[in-house]
């Protein structure tokens, strides 16, 4: 969900392309709506594409000249990626027990059998270096995982441009072929061995990357319009609707994964037309101009709706440290969904206007 993706104009200059910025925002408000707890046919019907999403949106803006100056894309993927990915987690580090504290983290309720618990001095060290490493993070942070994944499927479709460029002239087949290769790869070892996780979620992910490259390329020849859109949206209700999980998260059943991609292909495919359509539609272009930041305070931005479903109900204070939300039955997903986008772009909004503010003061001195 990294934020800084451009096109490149005539005479070098580069702006935004505002219907990606729409994409990423359709990306962003379903994960979010997927951490609100909504009803379970919500959750099928979004978890098969909306982090496919973001590696086609990837995908898109890959240059072909990055296979040829890799270190050039590993140091700009760095920036966007990694470096977030640190500064935040070290940022809830750094707040760690003051959360837990305030009961934002609990020792009594948590996620699953997971609770948090006081860091001492000793603790820091290794918790630092999982950081460092992107092995490990805080809970507050827990969504920023998708950093490590986006940063591994990208360098891996790197180093296949690199390698079909510089040793095989270019041919795309080839690359065709290792994004084939490497999808086979991780999948047999996501059913046989126990590889890292996110190596071989993203593995399989890297074919979405290489879809959205080349839908670059044919943009053009594509027709876009409502009835396919709704073609595709029935297709993918109905693909929903055979059973099964279709969602393309890590740990999910990858049995069937011809089924698991089409399925992805088809929620693209509408949130593409419907990205196009919105045109200049303000609000889903800042949330996906700014879906890094949105994610990364969403836990703690559901923090004020848990805060208010405890009171209404008496439940215990220690709920509050329940990750991601105390419940999302009864509408609170609503609830939950509309806070967790609400307020995170109102503070962003004020970062900025300050930010110009600061910077106008400081042009005029």
């Amino acid at each position: 969900m990294p934020q800084g993706d451009r096109s490149t104009e005539s005479g070098g200059a580069q702006r935004r392309i505002g219907w990606l910025d729409s994409l990423k925002g359709l990306g962003m408000i379903a994960v979010t709506l997927y951490h609100s707890g909504p009803p379970q046919a919500v959750i099928r019907l979004i978890t098969p594409w909306f982090l496919p999403v973001f590696y086609f949106a990837a995908g898109y803006v890959y240059k072909d000249a990055y296979s040829r100056t890799p270190f050039v894309f590993l140091k700009k993927r760095l920036r966007a990626l990694y470096v977030p990915y640190v500064l935040w987690n070290l940022l809830y580090l750094c707040l760690h027990n003051l959360f837990l504290h305030l009961d934002l983290m609990s020792d009594k309720a948590g996620y699953l059998d997971w609770v948090a618990s006081a860091y001492t001095w000793t603790d820091y060290p290794p918790i630092v270096r999982g950081i460092l490493t992107m092995s490990g993070g805080e809970a507050m942070a827990g969504p920023l995982w998708f950093l490590t994944s986006l940063l591994t499927a990208d360098l891996l479709f790197c180093g296949l441009g690199v390698v079909s460029t510089r040793i095989f002239r270019g041919r795309e087949w080839v690359r065709a072929l290792g994004v084939v290769a490497v999808f086979g790869v991780g999948y047999s070892n996501q059913q046989i061995v126990s590889f890292p996780i996110y190596l071989n979620y993203s593995a399989m992910a890297m074919v979405f990357i290489y879809v959205g490259f080349l839908y670059r390329r044919a943009e053009a020849r594509i027709a876009l319009g409502y009835l396919r859109a709704l073609l595709a949206a029935v297709m993918l209700a109905l693909l929903v609707s055979l059973g099964g999980s279709r969602a393309f998260l890590p740990g999910s059943d990858f049995s069937d994964p011809v089924l698991l991609i089409v399925t992805a292909l088809a929620g693209i495919f509408v949130c593409l037309v419907l990205a196009k359509k919105l045109g200049r539609n303000r609000f889903v272009q800042y949330v996906g101009r700014n879906s890094l930041f949105l994610i990364a305070t969403q836990f703690l931005a559901f923090k004020l709706v848990s805060l208010v479903q405890i009171e209404v109900y008496g439940y215990p204070h220690y709920m509050l440290g329940a990750f991601p939300v105390v419940s999302g039955s009864d509408m609170w997903w609503a609830a939950y969904l509309a806070c967790a986008v609400l307020v995170p772009v109102g503070v962003k909004l004020s970062i900025d206007f300050a930010s110009r503010s600061v910077r106008s003061w400081v042009v005029s001195r």
